[in-house]
């Protein structure tokens, strides 16, 4: 009904002016001949669809192929019969369609990573770490903030929003000291690397590299 509503906006100002049955004359026109152009233009639009669809299978058809290689036989046949399964019964039951609806399991969150891996036993000497890279992981989000809010700020920018990057600039680099302090307490000689990822931008807090596993390897966290 949109569309053939926006079809009769073109005569809507002259069918202000007219009396009832003239408007219902002129509206019953409009519709019956925008009825008639989709008659008459459905089957090019129709032939372009089974075109697009013809293509789209071939591509479809490749990927599935690999998916479906990808699977043991043992699974594609229980798939195989649960499909089955499903079609015969779909009519007495609907239930049995369920199968083709997407199961996907909800990430867990990072308090609840966090949570896991606190309660995994930890040696001496990495007492804390789990904490500390949970804090350095927020640094790193608050980086990205603050890089983004650089970008967009112009040379049109008022000096209230100067000073706020600034003021962020100057708390995301304490954190950041911070976060380096107590790596070096927490793993000793084995976090020189870090001391060079502090050093590399020390004016643009943004850009620092911060000691995490990403960017110094596991290694240091072994």
């Amino acid at each position: 009904m949109e569309t053939l509503w926006s079809s009769l906006n073109i005569i809507s100002p002259s069918a202000r002016g007219m009396a009832t049955p003239h408007r219902q004359e002129v509206l019953d026109f409009q519709m019956n001949d925008s009825n008639f152009l989709k008659m008459v233009r459905m089957p090019i639009r129709l032939k372009q669809k089974l075109k697009v669809a013809e293509e789209s299978y071939l591509v479809v058809e490749g990927r599935f192929a690999d998916l479906n290689g990808n699977v043991t036989p043992a699974i594609s046949q229980s798939w195989g019969e649960e499909a089955a399964a499903a079609m015969e019964n779909r009519l007495s039951r609907l239930q049995a369609m369920d199968i083709y609806e997407v199961r996907l399991q909800k990430a867990p969150s990072a308090k609840a990573i966090e949570i896991d891996l606190l309660a995994i036993p930890q040696p001496g000497h990495s007492q804390g770490m789990v904490t500390w890279i949970a804090k350095a992981l927020k640094i790193k989000e608050a980086q990205i903030q603050l890089a983004v809010a650089c970008q967009q700020i112009t040379s049109r920018a008022t000096e209230a929003q100067i000073l706020s990057i600034a003021c962020c600039c100057d708390r995301l680099q304490s954190h950041i000291h911070g976060i380096f302090n107590t790596a070096e307490k927490l793993f000793g000689d084995r976090f020189e690397d870090a001391k060079l990822c502090q050093s590399s931008h020390p004016h643009d807090p943004e850009t620092i590299a911060l000691p995490l596993p990403s960017n110094v390897g596991k290694d240091h966290f072994e």
